[in-house]
C-alpha cells in the first residue's frame, strides 16, 4: 500500500509492483507535482478502474458458476430420462397421456353400458382395440370378435377416485386386466395385470389398512382335454409397494381325475381316482378383514380300462374342514398364523398347511407349512422347526 498527500491508502490491484497504479500526489512517489484537484481526479479514476476489475472478476466467477449449474442440470436430466426410458410403466403412461387414440372417453363407456345394441357393439370393439394397443397385445387384434370383455369401476389404488378395470379373456388359458384412471372426462391407461387365466368375475374388498380395495379375481383352469383337471379358484390381488401382488389364493371348485398307477406304479391300470372339492368361501369385513373357508372334499373311485364317465365313479370318502385367514398389516397379506423359526427366531407367517392339501388326501402326506417372510419371499418349513404364536 502507498499513501498520497491526502493520507488515503489506495490499494494496488497488481500487488504494488506497477508504478502506473500508484495514486500519489505532490511528487512524493516520483510523479510530477500536480494540483490537489488533479490528485483527487487521479484518485477517483484509479478507484473506478479497480471497481471495474472487481466487476469483471465477479462476472467471470458468475459465468463459471452458471456453467457448473448448467452441467449439473444436464447430468441430472440425462439420468432422469435414462431412468424414465427404462421404466416401462412410466413410458407407457406418458405415451398414453400424449396419444389421444390410446385413451377411452367417458362417452364410450356410457355407450357400452347403456347404449343401443349397435352402440354397445361399436363401444365394445373400441374398448378391446384400444386396450390391446395399450398393452402391446397387437397380435390379438385379428381375434377381437372372439375376445370376452368384462368392465368394472372401483377404488383399487392410492389416490382419489375410482379406476376403470377392463378384463379381456383372450383364450381358454389366457386373460389380462387393464387399469385406467379418469382424467378430464377421459380414461388413461396406467397399469395392467397379466398372465391371468380366463376370468369369470371380479369382486372388490376394502382393506382399511391400505385405504382402498383389493381385487378378488375368480378364474378358471380347464385342462379336461388330456390332463383331466377342472379348477375354479379365487385369487386376491392388491396394489402393494408400487406393484400388483398376490395376497391369497384358494380353490372354489375342482374336479381332478388320476389313474391309480400314476400314484402307485404297482396298482392296476384299470383303477381310477376322482377328487372333487366344493368349497365355501366368505370374505368378512370385520374389525380386521377375514376369510372363512369351509373345505368339502370327496374321493371317488372307478374301475375301467378307459377314462371313466362321471356315472362310473362311486363315493369312497368325504371330509370337511375349516380354515380361518386374517389380514396381517405386518406381512401385508392374508395369513393363517404367525410364528418364528426355532433356530434363529426369524418371524414368518403361515399361508398354507400342507396336511390339508389335495396331495395329502391322495396319500402324499407332508407335515410342513408354506410360509412367507417379511421380505415377501415364500418357502416350506417342517412343522417341528416352527414355533407358532
Amino acid at each position: 500500500m502507498k499513501k498520497g498527500v491526502v493520507g488515503d491508502e489506495i490499494p494496488c490491484p497488481h500487488s504494488g509492483r506497477c508504478s502506473g497504479c500508484f495514486a500519489a500526489v505532490e511528487g512524493n512517489l516520483g510523479f510530477p507535482s500536480e494540483s490537489i484537484e488533479d490528485a483527487i481526479s487521479l484518485n477517483v479514476s484509479t478507484v473506478s478502474a479497480i471497481h471495474l476489475i472487481y466487476l469483471n472478476e465477479v462476472i467471470h466467477m458468475f459465468r463459471k458458476l452458471s456453467l457448473f449449474l448448467c452441467s449439473l442440470i444436464l447430468v441430472l436430466t440425462i439420468f432422469s430420462l435414462n431412468t424414465f426410458y427404462h421404466d416401462q410403466a412410466a413410458v407407457r403412461t406418458f405415451r398414453n397421456h400424449a396419444a389421444r387414440n390410446r385413451k377411452l372417453t367417458n362417452k364410450t363407456i356410457q355407450q357400452y353400458l347403456n347404449g343401443s345394441e349397435n352402440e354397445r357393439e361399436n363401444a365394445r370393439n373400441l374398448l378391446i382395440h384400444t386396450t390391446l394397443k395399450n398393452m402391446n397385445y397387437e397380435k390379438w387384434l385379428d381375434y377381437q370378435e372372439y375376445i370376452d370383455l368384462l368392465l368394472y369401476t372401483a377404488d383399487i389404488m392410492p389416490g382419489s377416485g375410482e379406476e376403470l378395470i377392463i378384463v379381456l379373456n383372450l383364450s381358454k388359458d389366457l386373460a389380462v386386466a387393464a387399469v385406467y384412471r379418469s382424467l378430464n372426462q377421459e380414461y388413461v391407461f396406467i397399469h395392467s395385470l397379466e398372465n391371468l387365466l380366463p376370468v369369470e368375475k371380479i369382486e372388490f374388498f376394502l382393506i382399511p389398512d391400505l385405504g382402498y380395495q383389493t381385487l378378488n379375481i375368480y378364474q378358471i383352469l380347464d385342462e379336461r382335454l388330456g390332463a383331466y383337471i377342472l379348477e375354479k379358484f379365487v385369487e386376491s390381488y392388491g396394489w402393494i409397494s408400487g406393484r400388483w401382488q398376490s395376497l391369497w389364493k384358494k380353490t372354489v371348485y375342482m374336479e381332478e381325475i388320476y389313474n391309480q398307477q400314476w400314484i402307485n406304479p404297482q396298482s392296476s391300470r384299470d383303477q381310477w381316482i376322482k377328487i372333487v372339492e366344493d368349497n365355501e368361501i366368505r370374505f368378512l369385513q370385520q374389525p380386521n378383514p377375514q376369510i372363512h373357508v369351509t373345505i368339502k372334499r370327496s374321493k371317488l373311485t372307478a374301475v375301467k380300462k378307459q377314462l371313466p364317465m362321471p356315472e362310473d365313479f362311486r363315493l369312497q370318502e368325504r371330509i370337511q374342514a375349516h380354515e380361518f385367514y386374517h389380514w396381517s398389516t405386518r406381512f401385508q397379506r392374508y395369513i393363517l398364523k404367525e410364528g418364528t423359526l426355532e433356530e434363529c427366531t426369524t418371524p414368518v407367517a403361515i399361508i398354507q398347511d400342507l396336511e390339508t392339501s389335495v396331495e395329502s388326501y391322495l396319500g402324499f402326506i407332508s407335515k410342513a407349512y408354506k410360509v412367507t417372510y417379511l421380505n415377501g419371499k415364500t418357502g416350506y418349513i417342517h412343522k417341528d422347526r416352527l414355533s407358532i404364536k
